[in-house]
């Protein structure tokens, strides 16, 4: 299988696209990162994760991970109010996207934005506690499914005996499924791969999960939501 540099495919895009890619609810192209448009994008943030019932699986004084954090407005909004109740971690692979998250971070103290390879996340964090909860939110379709599976295994490593994984996919009749028929493992970055509840079921006890324990549901017409306990 070929494997994409993400980070410096989001680098790129990045740099072409602003703040619209960064958060399109509030983003356009030339508007400038000002703290204004940080509390904007932490508001959005927080009905988004919300609608994924992300916020409702954290507890006080969890440990947080979250898969591709961008510049961590996610970590921002959990955080938000209750800096202290929580440690919270975020990786993404573009560097770019972490430099611009140490100024939406700032004063945060809890918050750690790493620069990584989501697929090598066990790797990149060798001296961490065990997790409480590890999260993810509209980062996954741009993968291909090998990459999905290889995070699985490495997020069951990662959680603490008692830690919660939650994560969206797009619906395998999602109008945002991007057709392909050839090779699994060929197919174009970002991949917008529907999926169907059963086949992730199948891919979380291949990672070592209790794939009876799965629980999900559909956000809309795009996603559904998993939650997996360790």
């Amino acid at each position: 299988m070929s494997e994409f540099d993400y980070g410096e495919i989001w680098d790129r895009e990045l740099l072409h696209n602003g703040l619209s890619l960064v958060h399109t609810e509030v983003g356009a192209r030339g508007r400038v990162m000002g703290p204004d448009v940080i509390v904007e994008c932490i508001g959005h943030s927080a009905l988004k994760l919300a609608r994924c019932r992300i916020p409702s699986q954290i507890k006080p004084g969890d440990i947080v991970l979250e898969i591709g954090c961008g510049p961590g407005f996610n970590l921002a909004a959990i955080g938000a109010g209750r800096i202290q109740e929580h440690c919270l971690y975020g990786i993404d692979p573009s560097k770019e996207m972490i430099e611009l998250g140490a100024g939406v971070t700032r004063g945060m103290g809890s918050i750690l934005l790493m620069h990584g390879r989501l697929q090598d996340i066990g790797a990149i964090m060798p001296g961490v506690p065990k997790f409480d909860v590890v999260y993810e939110c509209i980062v996954f379709q741009h993968l291909r499914k090998a990459e999905v599976q290889r995070i699985f295994h490495q997020v069951r490593r990662l959680l603490s005996s008692t830690g919660r994984f939650v994560f969206q996919l797009l619906r395998a009749d999602s109008p945002a499924v991007r057709p392909w028929d050839g090779p699994e493992d060929e197919r174009p970055v970002p991949c917008m791969r529907g999926y169907e509840p059963d086949e992730v079921s199948a891919m979380l006890k291949d990672a070592g999960f209790n794939a009876e324990r799965m629980t999900s549901w559909t956000v809309d017409e795009h996603w559904f939501v998993v939650r997996q306990e360790a």
